[in-house]
């Protein structure tokens, strides 16, 4: 997360990933951060933000090693399966050639599969109790960005009245939530890019969903993309 003073989570005291024989998924457990960020000023649409912080781009807990921003790697080419258990932090599926790395819960990945440029609308909608006021907790979405180019686009929207704040920290752009749902975008995603981003509750229950729409130059939806994060309940 950007900008965090960091109080654990119950579910980061469990195991990273488990391999249970009898199905065909091991996932990660993805210990989340639950905190309340600094109340310091940063540009933003009717919300305050903060600048401080060292966002790493990746997740705490779920899937590692990723980046983003278009270049993290080739969508277009098919996932290597992993023959053996899981050596590596993260959520897998299992294959007939082996597992597979998958999104952990509250993970977001953007993948244009195609090999043409599309234009990527991202839809948050948040299910709960909203932040009483634009210094409280909400709901966030971290996005490994190394070019800014979620960050140029999504930062227009919150300067032209748009519920969210919008900050940027090393190659993270942070987008935090303040209205039942909002859509943001359009962001240009090369052929074959592939962005991952993680979403954070930051103590405020309730649920987050994602749901990209990648759209080509006819305005035609040829691919879609969804990701949701909750705070489970405590054991």
């Amino acid at each position: 997360m950007v900008g965090r003073t960091t109080v654990w989570s119950y579910d980061q005291r469990l195991m990273q990933w488990w391999w249970l024989p009898i199905v065909s998924a091991a996932c990660a457990c993805g210990g989340r951060e639950l905190s309340r960020r600094p109340a310091t000023t940063l540009g933003s649409g009717g919300a305050l933000a903060s600048g401080a912080g060292a966002g790493a781009g990746g997740n705490a807990g779920g899937n590692r090693g990723l980046g983003g921003a278009g270049g993290a790697g080739d969508a277009c080419s098919p996932a290597s399966p992993n023959g053996g258990a899981p050596s590596s932090i993260g959520c897998f599926a299992g294959t007939d050639e082996g597992w597979v790395q998958v999104p952990c819960l509250c993970d977001l990945w953007l993948k244009n599969t195609t090999p043409d440029t599309l234009a990527v609308n991202l839809t948050l909608s948040f299910a709960g109790t909203l932040p009483a006021s634009a210094d409280a907790p909400a709901p966030e979405l971290d996005l490994h960005d190394p070019d800014s180019t979620f960050f140029a686009v999504w930062s227009e929207q919150a300067a032209a009245g748009a519920p969210i704040t919008v900050v940027r920290s090393d190659d993270t752009t942070a987008v935090w939530l303040f209205a039942a749902s909002v859509v943001l975008g359009p962001v240009i995603l090369p052929a074959c890019g592939f962005v991952t981003g993680t979403a954070f509750m930051n103590g405020t229950g309730g649920a987050l969903g994602m749901h990209a729409d990648f759209v080509d130059v006819n305005g035609r939806v040829v691919l879609t993309s969804d990701g949701s994060c909750l705070v489970p309940p405590h054991l």
